[in-house]
């Protein structure tokens, strides 16, 4: 044993050292944080070694003596720099913090170089100043980077709780750094090198507490109640001697009794008068401190009537943010709305009204911690909670980005009925302070109170977009209806114009045809009569369309009035079928007409009931086939008359039954359109029979044939 009697403390303080790091490792597993630590459990153990070096050194070895000495300083300076590099993963410091250790761990090698005699003999400079002053600068210099690293962090940080765990881990390096000061500076003194080794003993303890525990006691708060209690006892103790001082001079006969009859009559007075007299200093304390208390209930009670009425949401964001700020001294807040779609993924949108923009927006996928702990139920999260806590470093980079952007303290989950709606953003006090347990409570509470009128202003901002909604959907409705109405006049412009203005030349190349077919046939060859009767037949086709051009437009523009008179509808049937038994024969269809012996008259214009009619049978038997039959007939109720034309031809596929009844609209094939016609045949007896207040109707199978008909009701009986 060293005659300095130095060994068994030194052990002590090297066995210490072991026990606090085996606490951080056993910590460490716990969190899952031990790679985080492990920098931190080098500088204990290095720690640990030095001191047991030191201890180690025995009497009448120099040179064993002087080598375990040497190794107990270099163990000391390389510690530090270990020490720095936890500081920065404490911190969480950028990449570019950590080439701050680059000239550090340049300073140890060299002094470890001239320590081995590289730079020179045994005793010269390089032994006598050069490493003594590398193993400074390197230790002293690890030390003041890692203070400077840890309280410019607490400088910047916005959050109470990390401003708070920094000031312990600072207060942990200033004793490592004082302790080492004391050893390397005065090791002549065995004393003050032995204190400085229990001194850097208690820095790592405590920074061994700040890296285990994630809530430490908030030191401002410490020091405001240590005040305050000082400030009370100062207090009590004037009054105490005041008291026994007035005692003695108000009964100066009673010799050697003023103090105890003094004593009496302060214990009396502070009996009655203690209470107000502590809230008295407690309350002088926090105004000279600039802590002052809010009243929670009459905050939550003005809060509550204020949004009862409620159905906005930029009015609740503002009433919300407004009582935050009033009653915490919030320095910002804000409302969100929650959105939880099929995914899983949660989204936040910021409600105008609040103290950020409108468009911010948070998405946290449905793997996010911050989801998962909102949709089990649990309360508040803390910004302090997603920087520092192992359960959320599954958090994504870019929920860690926008959490950091918005600078929010807590945030609050509003829920109504067990259900997420929304979320209730604190920032920091304007104060610095933390937010404490009432202040939670009270959160909570205001949170709570925000449900309902947050569903229900979320509720009436729905209904109310619906209705806008709905109104620019009306709106622009009305407006294509104008525009429906327009082309539909326009159309009818068109066509009326162009139809009449192409009846004159038809009717004069008819006029033409004639005079050739009367006097011109007998001197023309046998095919160029063949070809003036396809141009007949061709020129009788276009006067038809023409016609049914003039018609259609004319029921479209209302032109053609009704005339509405009795009509017979046997006597229209067998107009028509004798008219087309030319054309039934020509294509060697079979004209077939079914009538009843009686048929009531109707009301209505005969020639258009004549033209529904001829252009139901004239269709039947132009998409017919070859050697098929065609049959009209007709079938009476008391209430209304049914007119039938049903074929044999090559039918229609049901998807197309309702686009019969279009303008301009054919089944047949395209290429045959020009041959076919123009698609007004079944448009215009929808439009006659409409007109007659009747109901047109088709039925068809491919290869089975077609059935078309329309029924018009029968006039009622005079009562």
């Amino acid at each position: 044993m060293p005659p300095d009697g130095r060994m068994p403390l030194e052990i002590l303080i090297a066995l210490s050292n072991l026990a606090l790091a085996a606490g951080l490792v056993l910590n460490a597993q716990r969190k899952h944080s031990l790679p985080q630590a492990i920098p931190f459990w080098c500088y204990l153990l290095l720690q640990a070694a030095s001191s047991l070096a030191s201890a180690l050194q025995g009497p009448g070895q120099p040179s064993k003596a002087n080598a375990l000495a040497l190794t107990a300083e270099y163990l000391a300076v390389i510690s530090p720099i270990a020490l720095l590099a936890a500081t920065l993963i404490f911190v969480r410091a950028q990449r570019r913090g950590w080439l701050l250790m680059i000239p550090l761990v340049a300073l140890a090698a060299a002094a470890l170089a001239l320590n081995a005699r590289i730079s020179g003999p045994r005793g010269g400079v390089a032994e006598g100043v050069l490493r003594p002053a590398a193993s400074a600068l390197a230790c002293f210099g690890a030390l003041a980077l890692s203070i400077v690293i840890a309280w410019r962090t607490r400088i910047g940080s916005h959050s109470p709780l990390h401003r708070n765990r920094l000031r312990y881990w600072i207060a942990a390096l200033l004793l490592v750094a004082l302790g080492a000061l004391m050893m390397l500076a005065l090791r002549q003194q065995v004393v003050l090198v032995l204190a400085g080794g229990g001194v850097t003993l208690i820095g790592s303890g405590l920074a061994v507490i700040t890296w285990s525990f994630y809530y430490l006691p908030d030191i401002r708060v410490a020091l405001r109640r240590g005040l305050s209690y000082g400030v009370l006892t100062l207090v009590t103790f004037i009054i105490y001697l005041a008291g026994i001082r007035l005692a003695q001079l108000a009964f100066p006969a009673a010799s050697g009794q003023g103090p105890l009859i003094g004593a009496v009559l302060v214990a009396s007075v502070l009996a009655v008068g203690y209470a107000p007299l502590r809230n008295g200093v407690q309350t002088l304390t926090r105004r000279l401190l600039k802590s002052e208390t809010a009243d929670y209930a009459a905050s939550l009670k003005d809060y509550s009537e204020h949004i009862t009425h409620v159905l906005e949401l930029e009015p609740l964001a503002n009433i919300a943010v407004e009582t935050l700020r009033k009653t915490l001294g919030a320095s910002s807040g804000a409302l969100f709305l929650v959105e939880d779609d099929a995914d899983g993924r949660l989204t936040l949108k910021a409600i105008d009204g609040s103290t950020m923009a409108a468009n911010e927006s948070l998405t946290c996928p449905p793997t996010s911690p911050i989801a998962q702990q909102w949709r089990s139920g649990s309360g508040a999260l803390r910004q302090y909670d997603v920087d520092v806590l192992p359960a959320f470093r599954g958090v994504s980079a870019a929920e860690r980005a926008t959490l950091a952007r918005w600078k929010m303290e807590i945030l609050l989950p509003i829920r109504t009925m067990g259900q997420l709606v929304g979320v209730l953003a604190v920032g920091s006090k304007r104060s610095r302070d933390p937010y404490f347990d009432g202040d939670m409570a009270y959160l909570a509470t205001l949170a709570d109170e925000t449900g309902v009128a947050l569903q229900n202003a979320r509720l009436f901002s729905d209904l109310r977009d619906a209705s806008q909604q709905t109104e620019n959907l009306n709106r622009t409705l009305a407006q294509a209806n104008e525009q429906l109405k327009e082309l539909d006049k326009l159309k009818s412009a068109f066509i009326g114009v162009i139809t009449h203005e192409l009846r004159s030349p038809f009717a004069a190349l008819d006029f033409s045809m004639q005079l050739i077919q009367k006097y011109g046939l007998d001197n023309l060859l046998p095919e160029q009569r063949e070809q003036l009767e396809q141009l007949s037949e061709g020129l009788k086709r276009a006067q038809t369309m023409i016609n049914n051009l003039i018609t259609f437009a004319s029921l479209l523009s209302k032109q053609g009035q009704m005339c509405m008179v009795p009509v017979d509808l046997k006597q229209i049937a067998r107009e028509t079928v004798t008219t087309l038994e030319p054309m039934a024969r020509k294509k060697e269809v079979t004209l077939k007409l079914d009538l009843p012996a009686v048929i009531p008259t109707v009301a209505g214009d005969r020639d258009r009931l004549s033209e529904a009619v001829y252009h139901l049978v004239h269709n039947a038997i132009k998409f017919n086939r070859q050697g098929g039959s065609v049959n009209l007939a007709c079938r009476c109720t008391p209430e209304q008359v049914t007119v039938t034309v049903s074929d044999t031809g090559v039918g229609i596929a049901p998807e197309k039954l309702n686009e019969v009844w279009k303008d301009f609209t054919q089944v047949a094939d395209p290429l045959r359109r020009g041959v076919e016609g123009l698609g007004l045949g079944l448009p215009l007896v929808q439009y006659v029979v409409k007109a007659h207040n009747g109901d047109v109707w088709a039925r068809s199978e491919p290869g089975e044939g077609s059935m078309f008909g329309f029924t018009l009701p029968l006039p009622r009986p005079a009562k």
